[in-house]
């Protein structure tokens, strides 16, 4: 098994679908194309589970149509459905610290950052500095997410919590759902995710949005 054979089982149930869940969104959306070709956003492999996921970018969209793939005994469609739009990152931002203070405070390079007084746009500056630790920006659920930023961040525990106590620091969630049926889902922390965002002395916020098309009522 390659990702070539991965990527070809599943552009073939875009393009000829035999589960309905297919057919119902791209009644309503479009597969972005690149190519000539379904353009892949992403995709990943679950060794454990004997399965792989091929995510899809969705024309005019920021979520994403996933294709869920059996590996094992041999290449097959398991399933398929939207997937979110999902960022997890820790930022810390401060009016007082300059970026190379905000830095000091911890041994882990930041993903995105930028110094009081940098230009942000054309006509807009930065009153203050800020430092960014995303992981794993790459397609993905808020479950995996937010454990894979967790884990980066304990690499360096002491840091995190000064980063949190000494300037504005704290995990964000940045979600786009599909709003295919008006159910749009949610979110579960488990114990041990509060657990861990208590030692690091962290809070979390949610920046939720809906967009896209609704389904079409099979009834009209």
């Amino acid at each position: 098994m390659n990702e070539a054979e991965l990527l070809a089982v599943a552009a073939e149930e875009i393009e000829n679908p035999t589960f309905g869940v297919v057919t119902q969104f791209l009644e309503v959306h479009e597969i972005a194309y690149k190519n000539g070709k379904p353009e892949v956003a992403g995709i990943k492999t679950d060794a454990l589970e004997n399965m792989a996921t091929v995510y899809f970018s969705v024309k005019g969209e920021r979520f994403y149509f996933a294709v869920y793939l059996n590996t094992k005994p041999e290449i097959a469609v398991r399933f398929a459905g939207t997937e979110d739009f999902c960022q997890v990152y820790f930022s810390a931002y401060s009016e007082a610290l300059t970026l190379q203070e905000l830095s000091s405070l911890t041994s882990l390079a930041p993903t995105e950052s930028y110094d009081k007084g940098d230009k942000l746009t054309r006509s807009l500056l930065a009153a203050g500095s800020s430092i960014e630790f995303q992981p794993n920006p790459e397609p993905g659920a808020f479950a995996s997410k937010i454990k894979n930023l967790l884990d980066f961040l304990e690499q360096d525990e002491k840091g995190i919590r000064r980063l949190a106590s000494e300037a504005s620091g704290g995990i964000a969630v940045h979600t786009i759902f599909h709003n295919g049926t008006n159910m749009l889902g949610g979110f579960h922390l488990d114990k041990s995710d509060i657990q861990r965002l208590a030692t690091l002395n962290l809070e979390i916020d949610f920046d939720l949005y809906v967009s896209g098309k609704l389904f079409k009522d099979p009834t009209d």
